[in-house]
């Protein structure tokens, strides 16, 4: 299965919203942490998913987060 990093940015007043906005929300994120920033003044939230592809990927979201996302295909990169 493709696997996708969703990227999330809101401006510092919307941390609030961006919370409130998963309460009713089905979605197998919920009840889950996320790497975010906003403790650190940047406001930026990241999940790595798994979906046949990006429209799916953003689906996981509610509407205030999704309009506000940037979704990326990703996969491991060995290094030498």
């Amino acid at each position: 299965m493709p696997r996708f990093r969703i990227v999330h940015g809101h401006a510092p007043d919307e941390c609030g919203a961006s919370l409130a906005s998963w309460q009713g929300f089905a979605s197998p994120l919920r009840k889950n942490a996320a790497l975010a920033s906003c403790a650190a003044g940047q406001h930026q939230v990241w999940w790595d998913v798994e979906a046949p592809d990006a429209e799916q990927a953003l689906a996981l979201l509610p509407e205030f987060i999704r309009a506000r996302t940037d979704v990326q295909r990703v996969e491991d990169l060995p290094v030498p």
